[in-house]
């Protein structure tokens, strides 16, 4: 199952510092089994480090950060997830061929 959003949140502003350190939390969604969880913050309002650097939320998992480009991850402290700043995330799909193969075929 798979759900893809395309409504836009910009110019967030945090009551505290509090909040403002770790404005969200992935760790109820993963709890449930939500994966490759993925949030662009297209002004950096959501920037944890507050330099204001566009990039996107995302799941602290190795499948969504690992080839998160750009200026590196933070880890956002007890939210089940990371900041990647300046990112660009792609969504790659891979098909196979269905046909029958006697040779040991490893996908990585």
């Amino acid at each position: 199952l798979s759900y893809n959003s395309r409504e836009q949140l910009s110019n967030i502003n945090f009551i505290d510092d509090e909040t403002a350190a770790s404005p969200v939390s992935f760790c109820k969604a993963m709890e449930y089994g939500g994966t490759s969880i993925t949030i662009q913050d297209l002004d950096g309002s959501f920037d944890p480090n507050r330099r204001g650097m566009p990039g996107f939320l995302v799941s602290n998992e190795t499948k969504t950060t690992t080839f998160a480009n750009g200026l590196g991850c933070t880890e956002i402290p007890g939210s089940c997830a990371m900041f990647c700043q300046e990112a660009c995330l792609r969504n790659v799909k891979a098909r196979v061929n269905g046909a029958f193969s006697q040779q040991n075929v490893e996908m990585v």
